[in-house]
């Protein structure tokens, strides 16, 4: 019946000539809408921006496509790129990025700021889906147009993300130098949510080359951002480093605490991230029911919103269940599950999930023949066994 209503109103449209001028109003007011999002996430005022995002999602939709389809393509990458933060946070980040990519690989001629905007966002959600090379490579190339186009937030802010990949890769040299030049420029411009965005990256450095007290120190020092959404990122990795600093209890607290924030502000991306650090402190607890629930949660919602890390580290929780309560063959599994999208601790983490990994994964590729590893890992991969 809706689309009947649709299709008639389409035609009385068509036959009236107003079209073209109906269209370019969509068009202009979905420009409008995102160009005053796109600041918002910086700025504290995320969760009025989500709710009206929610409403206003499928006339988004309908005018980028309808910029598309009448040769304008940097309208459609005005809309899709500057509406970046809120792909993100709504878990449409795959979509965002097929919109983006449509756009900018159409568009003619969009100038530094707008490329460079968009190659932030694109960079963002390849690291998202767990796609680092890509990422690394696109938010490479954004750096030069986001200066060039006056951009210096968005700059601070791609500097903070290609941390985070060259430290997922154990260049924590590299990593420390980019996230002090993120700092530096945040400090700069006075933005408290880029300044704990980089001093927390820093934290992570600091923790990856041993140094879990002045990281600690650091994250314990940095002023809350502008919403409880910013003051939940930073209590999950104080919480991780207190695990790591043997105390368990002090960080089941904070983890309670963030688990709380998240529920009252409906912040989903979040949640998944407290959720999947409650699940591995549950495990490592010995509460195994409790772990199984966060962590099955957490993967389903990794699967809806299409980020990779989050569910592999669901995965390779879920692992740790079957291998301390004596299912090795469906631990092998789930862990090469884990690996295959990119969930990768190295030998000496210090992070819970490392430890987890070290204790009780890695003993697997000599507790079991080698037939069953072999059997189990190719079950949940297709890259193949790789027990020596």
């Amino acid at each position: 019946m809706l689309q009947t209503i649709r299709d008639y109103a389409a035609e009385q449209l068509e036959e009236s000539g107003e079209r073209p001028l109906v269209e370019d109003r969509l068009i202009d007011a979905a420009c409008e809408f995102a160009r005053g999002a796109e600041p918002e996430w910086r700025v504290g005022n995320t969760a009025d921006w989500k709710s009206r995002f929610a409403v206003e999602r499928d006339n988004l939709r309908r005018a980028i496509a309808l910029s598309l389809d009448r040769g304008e393509a940097v309208r459609a990458l005005t809309i899709s790129a500057n509406l970046g933060w809120l792909w993100q946070e709504s878990g449409f980040m795959r979509e965002g990025i097929e919109w983006t990519e449509r756009a900018l690989e159409a568009a003619d001629e969009p100038g530094p700021a707008l490329e460079g905007r968009a190659l932030l966002v694109l960079g963002v959600g390849h690291s998202e889906l767990g796609e680092r090379d890509r990422a690394e490579e696109l938010l490479e190339a954004c750096l030069p147009l986001l200066e060039a186009g006056g951009l210096p937030h968005e700059h601070a802010f791609a500097l903070y993300y290609l941390g985070g990949l060259l430290l997922s890769r154990d260049q924590i040299a590299e990593a420390e130098e980019i996230y002090r030049r993120s700092e530096e420029e945040a400090l700069a411009l006075g933005d408290p949510t880029l300044i704990g965005a980089a001093r927390g990256g820093l934290a992570e450095a600091y923790a990856d080359r041993g140094d879990l007290a002045r990281a600690r120190a650091l994250l314990e020092k940095i002023e809350p951002g502008p919403t409880a959404e910013h003051r939940v990122i930073g209590m999950v990795q104080l919480a991780e480093l207190l695990a790591a600093d043997g105390e368990t209890e002090r960080a089941e607290e904070v983890v309670e605490e963030a688990r709380l924030l998240c529920e009252e502000h409906g912040y989903r991306r979040e949640l998944a991230w407290v959720l999947q650090l409650g699940g591995y402190l549950d495990l490592q607890a010995g509460r195994r029911e409790a772990a199984v629930e966060a962590l099955e949660t957490v993967c389903a919602m990794g699967e809806e919103s299409g980020v990779r890390n989050v569910v592999g580290r669901a995965l390779l929780g879920l692992a740790v269940a079957e291998a301390r309560w004596g299912n090795p063959e469906a631990a092998v599994e789930l862990w090469s599950m884990s690996r295959a999208l990119g969930t990768v601790f190295e030998e000496n983490s210090w992070s819970i999930g490392g430890k987890l990994q070290r204790e009780l994964l890695e003993p697997l590729r000599a507790a079991v023949s080698k037939e069953t590893f072999d059997r189990a890992w190719a079950c949940g991969t297709a890259e193949g066994p790789t027990r020596g």
